[in-house]
């Protein structure tokens, strides 16, 4: 049992110093992955990458248990709370930016204005998509989290999912051709 696996245990039973440790052990790991995140939201969000892995760690912290059984499947379920974070702050940002739906006055015309609202279109339209996919098929959702917004490459998806990194290949390229085509309609 690797050292993380049982700073991991030990932090789902409760200790607290443990799960200290355990996201000091695996705190490069995350930043690695919030990198990769925040360099694909760069437009809809503000955040860094230590201030995604900070806000990470305080919705985890949050938390009365942990998830996940091993180094691979904590961050796993880390990546899944890193998109949370992207999204809702996001959205957060949108709305504040749009005047949290108040009627927006051009400085012209005195007349409102309307907003393309293109990037939260956009990120809803994503957003919609992907619990489309959760719907139809859990297995192609977990490896477009693990990969999109996990970082993580083939190999350890497939380590993480119990499957081959040929059959990861394939559920990649269906998931990519679900989500084209899901995001090609709006």
């Amino acid at each position: 049992m690797t050292p993380v696996t049982q700073l991991l245990l030990s932090a789902r039973a409760g200790d607290l110093a443990a799960r200290d440790a355990l996201f000091a052990a695996v705190y490069d790991e995350l930043l690695r992955i919030a990198r990769h995140r925040v360099a694909q939201a760069a437009p809809s969000t503000l955040l860094d990458a230590p201030a995604l892995v900070n806000e990470v760690y305080l919705r985890l912290a949050a938390r009365d248990a942990l998830a996940g059984a091993d180094r691979h499947a904590f961050l796993a379920f880390a990546s899944t709370a890193m998109r949370n974070v992207v999204f809702d702050f996001a959205r957060e940002r949108m709305a504040l930016k749009r005047g949290g739906g108040a009627a927006r006055v051009t400085l012209m015309t005195d007349f409102a204005a309307d907003g393309d609202g293109s990037e939260e279109a956009d990120l809803d339209a994503l957003n919609d998509a992907l619990l489309a996919l959760a719907a139809i098929d859990a297995r192609l959702h977990q490896v477009v989290e693990l990969r999109y917004f996990g970082g993580l490459g083939l190999e350890a998806i497939a380590e993480i999912t119990g499957s081959s990194p040929a059959t990861v290949k394939r559920d990649w390229t269906k998931a990519r051709a679900f989500l084209f085509d899901a995001l090609k309609r709006r």
